[in-house]
C-alpha cells in the first residue's frame, strides 16, 4: 500500500531482450554515464533524489 500512495511503479520486463528505464527529473545520476552497464546493479544502486536549491524555489514563488 505505501508503495502505491508514493507513486512509485515497477513495470517488470520478463521475456523481453532489452532492459527499458525510466526516470523523472528528479532522480540524479553520475555523469558522464558509463557505456556498458547491468540495469538491475548499477543504475538502481546509483541514482539519488535530486532536491531543489532552497533559494530557487523561493525565486520561482515570487515570480
Amino acid at each position: 500500500d505505501r508503495v502505491l500512495l508514493w507513486g512509485e511503479y515497477l513495470v517488470p520486463n520478463w521475456y523481453i531482450g532489452a532492459h527499458r528505464l525510466a526516470w523523472w527529473n528528479r532522480f540524479g545520476f553520475h555523469q558522464p554515464l558509463p557505456l556498458y552497464f547491468d540495469a538491475m546493479t548499477w543504475v538502481m544502486q546509483t541514482w539519488w533524489q535530486v532536491y531543489e536549491h532552497p533559494q530557487k524555489q523561493s525565486t520561482a514563488a515570487v515570480a
